[in-house]
């Protein structure tokens, strides 16, 4: 899953998901998580087909993603389903998310059509979208995993030597000093004729 890209478009900048950062994120991580192909997988011991520009995650696993709550995540899944953006089928272990007109907007080779992001007879103009994190103001202040202002520490200098890794490395090296006492009282047993 990690090979390919997806197509977005620059006008995603204007949708109203992205005067919400931690919001415009969420889809753009629903594109990329979306299969781009046709996928089965067995449930309850029947095949169970998964069209492309599906996403099979339980709602808990994409909170932990976007870096919100469980009811957060499960209000905006429903308010991007209420924009017919998605659609969902949830069951007691996982929600089956499908983008809608994702083969519209992803097809390979297409060219032309609605923008990836902005769903038919969507309405980008929305002046205020709904407050479904005003319980969940520190989140709205959170700068996504999208920041540009990435800093790269310097060759070598990832980070500081952990006490953990230090213990490792003494059990390590306790370990070959035994195993060298192992071998001479071998070595002492062997000359004794034992």
């Amino acid at each position: 899953m990690a090979g390919g890209y997806i197509k977005l478009h620059r006008s995603l900048l204007d949708h109203w998901l992205w005067k919400r950062p931690l919001w415009a994120y969420a889809w753009v991580d629903l594109l990329l998580l979306a299969n781009h192909k046709d996928d089965y997988y067995t449930a309850g011991g029947e095949v169970v087909y998964l069209p492309p520009g599906s996403v099979r995650r339980s709602v808990s696993n994409l909170a932990a993603r976007w870096g919100m709550d469980r009811k957060t995540a499960s209000k905006l899944l429903d308010l991007m389903e209420s924009e017919h953006m998605l659609s969902q089928k949830r069951t007691k272990h996982w929600t089956t998310i499908t983008i809608e007109n994702y083969e519209k907007f992803q097809g390979c080779g297409q060219r032309g059509g609605q923008p990836s992001g902005q769903p038919d007879g969507h309405n980008q103009e929305s002046k205020n979208p709904p407050d479904i994190l005003s319980d969940n103001t520190k989140l709205l202040n959170k700068t996504p995993v999208l920041s540009s202002n990435i800093s790269v520490p310097p060759k070598g200098k990832l980070h500081a030597p952990r006490k953990k890794t230090q213990k490792a490395k003494n059990a390590f090296h306790n370990f070959n000093e035994r195993d060298n006492d192992l071998d001479a009282i071998i070595d002492e047993l062997v000359r004794k004729g034992m």
